[in-house]
């Protein structure tokens, strides 16, 4: 069996140029009926995308992106449309941040109000006293480059469109009259650009205009291009129309300085400039090289630089000079691109067994034909890598952490401002990414926390009188930390900055990385912990945060009212324990008891934990068993200590675990779990529960019923397609989750395998300790394991199927 990606195209890190040289010469007719061959194999279908036709719309297009820059490639081989994104690509400038709005009085006011019962009177005043209200500065698409064909008259046959997640190349091929035609694009993360080569092989030429547009803000135009010599430029200043804060119209709002610059070079005859745009004639090859960043890394004192690092803003145009031969140049970046993907994509691969008629199946005619519980196993296989190459694709420590759509969107004003919301979806972008091999994708997201912890201490500060630092419920590029909603629901919620430094330690505890720990992890969960110990207060002999909130949910006071605020719900106090266990366990880590320290350990005993069991033996959302307001919410937010914690167990917690069942069930039963991350967050709920068919059932029901034909997930499902990428990410963890678990110093292997997956290979998939794992299993049993041991102890306890297994197991392999 297959236990590792086929490269296709039969690169590797290791081939010399000569090889990639030879290798670009091969004809296009070898290289489709290689592709058709190729096919054929598992291994290979579960780690493409392709179609037989261009994409009708955006969520038909297909995302590449080197970290900073992303595109969606159409594949149009008449007007060819490559939608184009810089993830610092915003509205709102630094000096026009939200900053803090209310005082220490005001919290004692609301505070009052909670123990005096007037629940929705709190909820009222907290958002009078503390909230920015709406606020609409979002993440906006970059542009638009177009290839309008002109020789187009002739019907296009033989037409594929694909997507190799292997290298990370998108490529269209069609045919008109004898002439075949070829486009390949790629985002390269080693050359901080994108790349295309048009190709033409017969008779016919390639004649094509070039140009850059960008979508006008409420009529106005944004920027203006030029064209000169054999380069394109389009540079302007994001602006935001429809911008407001605290409610209030800002229509004069703006935003970064932006450049992109297009650099064409052929192998043939004519590149004219005019007009705005390029016109290339009677080209055999032509290769576009398009460059973009914006002032925000100026703003930063951060520059891109070629090797990553940050250093300041360079015009785009200082870096566009190729070698003398435009294609050896291009295969030059095309192998270097190959090799920086392929060095993370092909450290973990999941291999099912699949229905050779599927596999033979365009991907949206897969996605089209699924019926409830008739799964693909080869599509389910390709979520968990499209999960991961989405992730390499839109977060590299070149840039920004992934927004709510990753890197790829269209919009001048986008669905929720494109943001990071704390209360789930940032996280959820992150949980693949120590799990499946790709720490590395993780380290945007603590250079952003830095900045969020600096912005979150003024917050703390002068909104709460307090030590520390901490966040609300949503944020953006710059990291503000003030509350921002019209409704407490939403924005009544203290911790998301609790909940991000739960990705410190679990970065720390996957990689054992005690330079990172010392010089970025700890201070991060030093901060919050010094925050939480200022703002706990003491009732009935337990320490217990007020106000407090569930996410977006909320109760039925005693009153009749609908209310969001009270105190010590269980999330807020599960996030909090969890915080003070991690710096105490980071502070030993690393040699370090001081009075803070000691701080926290006397602090933690007395900390009510979150962790109650109501009436109805179902765990308490809120301080009391209120009426539910709404017995189906999306969220499972008290059940955090359970997942994505790892304090209630199966072995050390049985009654707490069954309590959580008992929850997960009512949600379910009333219609929770239904649509985008809440059915990805299933996935791992019910692994956790050590339910594999249900969990499969969920993964299932989300490709059948909210995946877009991209592959992209519709937070609202396919017929109402919004896309947010959250459940991308979240369905790869699932999957994750459902073969390996190594949380509570025990080690899961296949703790929730569903009857669906008789049999399969995991390969490179991680456990806490740095540990790396190969599972292979046949019939619904294991047939091997193999253990390479990371620099952190393993764990004390391992389990097959949710059983006891010796390390002396013969199935089992240690190194």
């Amino acid at each position: 069996m297959i236990t590792k990606p086929i490269n296709p195209s039969c690169e590797s890190s290791n081939e010399n140029l000569e090889d990639t040289l030879n290798l670009s010469r091969i004809s296009l007719l070898m290289k489709i009926a290689f592709f058709t061959l190729a096919c054929a194999s598992s291994a290979f279908a579960q780690h493409m995308l392709w179609y037989e036709q261009p994409a009708k719309d955006w969520n038909s297009a297909l995302p590449i992106g080197n970290g900073r820059i992303g595109a969606m490639v159409f594949g149009d081989p008449n007007k060819e449309r490559i939608q184009l994104n810089d993830d610092s690509m915003w509205a709102g400038p630094g000096e026009q941040m939200v900053n803090a709005k209310g005082t220490p009085e005001d919290l004692k006011k609301v505070r009052a109000l909670i123990d005096a019962g007037k629940y929705a009177e709190a909820d009222a005043f907290l958002v009078q006293a503390f909230s920015r209200r709406s606020i609409v500065r979002s993440h906006q698409t970059l542009g638009d480059l177009h290839l309008h064909w002109r020789n187009n008259d002739t019907p296009v046959t033989a037409y594929r469109r694909q997507l190799d997640l292997t290298t990370g190349i998108t490529t269209a091929t069609w045919k008109r009259g004898e002439t075949a035609f070829t486009q390949e694009v790629f985002c390269s993360n080693p050359d901080e650009a994108l790349f295309i080569k048009l190709t033409a092989d017969g008779p016919d030429t390639i004649n094509l205009d070039v140009d850059l547009t960008r979508p006008k803000d409420q009529g106005h135009t944004t920027h203006e291009t030029t064209a000169k010599d054999y380069t394109l430029a389009m540079s302007g200043q994001v602006t935001q129309r429809t911008g407001k804060v605290d409610e209030k119209p800002i229509p004069d709002m703006k935003g970064v300085k932006f450049e992109a610059r297009l650099r064409a070079d052929r192998n043939g005859n004519t590149v004219l400039a005019q007009d705005g745009k390029l016109s290339i004639r009677d080209a055999n090859e032509v290769y576009l090289r398009l460059t973009a960043s914006t002032d925000f890394w100026s703003e930063q004192k951060r520059e891109i630089h070629h090797d990553g690092t940050r250093k300041g803003f360079i015009p785009t145009g200082a870096d566009t000079t190729v070698l003398p031969s435009p294609s050896t140049a291009y295969d030059i970046a095309r192998k270097n691109h190959i090799a920086d993907h392929s060095r993370l994509y092909n450290r973990s691969a999941l291999t099912l067994p699949t229905d050779p008629e599927r596999e033979n199946l365009p991907t949206d005619k897969r996605i089209a034909i699924l019926k409830p519980g008739q799964p693909d196993r080869g599509l389910e296989a390709l979520a968990y890598h499209y999960g991961r190459y989405l992730l390499i694709a839109s977060s590299r420590p070149n840039g920004n952490p992934a927004n709510l759509q990753g890197l790829w969107n269209h919009h001048i004003a986008a669905p929720w401002n494109c943001d990071y919301h704390l209360n789930i979806n940032l996280q959820m972008n992150y949980w693949p990414a120590e799990v499946a091999n790709l720490s590395e994708t993780h380290t945007p997201v603590f250079t952003w926390m830095q900045e969020l912890a600096r912005r979150g201490a003024i917050t703390a500060r002068e909104q709460y009188g307090m030590r520390g630092w901490m966040s609300h419920h949503a944020s953006e590029l710059r990291a503000p930390t003030t509350m921002k909603s019209a409704r407490a629901q939403w924005g009544g919620w203290i911790h998301g900055g609790g909940w991000m430094c739960q990705h410190v330690w679990t970065h720390y505890d996957y990689t054992r990385d005690k330079k990172f720990l010392s010089e970025t992890g700890y201070p991060l969960l030093a901060g919050q912990a010094r925050f939480y110990l200022d703002w706990l207060v003491e009732e009935d002999g337990k320490l217990i945060s007020t106000p407090e909130s569930s996410p977006e949910n909320g109760f039925i006071a005693p009153s009749g009212k609908f209310s969001a605020v009270t105190k010590k719900a269980a999330m807020g106090q599960q996030i909090i324990h969890e915080v003070f266990t991690n710096t105490l366990a980071a502070a030993k880590a690393l040699g370090i008891e001081n009075d803070f320290t000691k701080e926290i350990a006397t602090a933690l005993p007395e900390l009510d934990k979150g962790l109650h069991i109501g009436p109805d033996g179902r765990l308490l959302e809120w301080d009391k068993p209120y009426a539910e307001a709404e017995p189906g919410h999306r969220h499972l937010s008290h059940l955090y200590a359970f997942h994505p914690g790892n304090t209630i167990t199966h072995e050390k917690t049985p009654k707490l675990m069954e309590a959580a069942k008992k929850s997960i069930d009512f949600r379910t039963k009333h219609g929770s779990v239904g649509i985008g991350w809440s059915r990805a967050w299933a996935v791992s709920i019910f692994a956790r529960l050590r339910d594999g068919d249900t969990a499969h059932k969920h993964l299932h029901e989300m490709l059948r019923t909210q995946t877009l034909t991209n592959g992209f997930n519709s937070v609202f499902g396919k017929n109402k397609p919004v896309f947010q990428i959250e459940a991308n990410f979240g369905a790869t963890a699932g999957v994750a989750e459902m073969l390996l678990q190594s949380h509570a110093d025990t080690l899961h292997l296949l703790p929730a395998l569903p009857k669906e997956w008789e049999s399969g290979t995991i390969t490179g998939i991680k456990a806490r300790g740095s540990h790396t794992l190969t599972i292979t299993w046949e019939n619904g049993q294991l047939k091997q394991a193999t253990i390479t041991k990371g620099p952190g102890q393993l764990q004390k306890n391992i389990m097959l199927a949710g059983k006891p297994i010796e390390s002396t197991d013969p199935r089992l392999t240690i190194k």
